[in-house]
């Protein structure tokens, strides 16, 4: 964080060198910037989907469409991270692959496809959640199940 009050006061030109009302008054406009400047990376560092907590962590969820539901922060942190990429997936097999890796932090995952408009997902991950056939089913596109 920079001290704006340290580096302004010395660029006074020379022939303001040796007032020290125009110094002490250069330091008084600039010194509360040092302030807005941790107060504004509080702000920003707070509303990463990261680093949110609570009602900054909801406002995150708002943004990109996916609600609570009852969930603790973590388990929420999850849910919004796998939202942002159900938003702009293009629903193709790399993107529903990616998807499964992301939901089951798989070794082994494999996609295949069974005609008529049905896709098959394997995996050996360790994290299947109940519901994720319906979370990857917001990946794919509309016409295939």
């Amino acid at each position: 964080m920079l001290d704006y009050a340290a580096i302004a006061v010395p660029r006074l030109t020379g022939q303001f060198q040796n007032s020290s009302k125009l110094k002490a008054l250069m330091a008084a406009i600039v010194g509360p910037l040092t302030t807005l400047e941790t107060d504004a990376d509080a702000v920003i560092a707070e509303r990463w989907i990261d680093t949110a907590i609570g009602k900054q962590l909801d406002g995150c969820g708002a943004i990109v469409g996916e609600a609570r539901q009852g969930r603790g922060d973590d388990a929420y942190r999850v849910a919004i991270k796998f939202r942002v990429f159900v938003n702009i997936s293009k629903g193709t097999p790399t993107d529903l692959i990616r998807g499964l890796k992301f939901l089951t932090d798989p070794t082994d995952c494999q996609y295949l496809e069974a005609h008529p408009a049905t896709a098959l997902l394997l995996t050996n991950g360790f994290f299947v959640d109940s519901e994720i056939q319906s979370a990857m089913q917001d990946l794919a596109p509309a016409s295939i199940c």
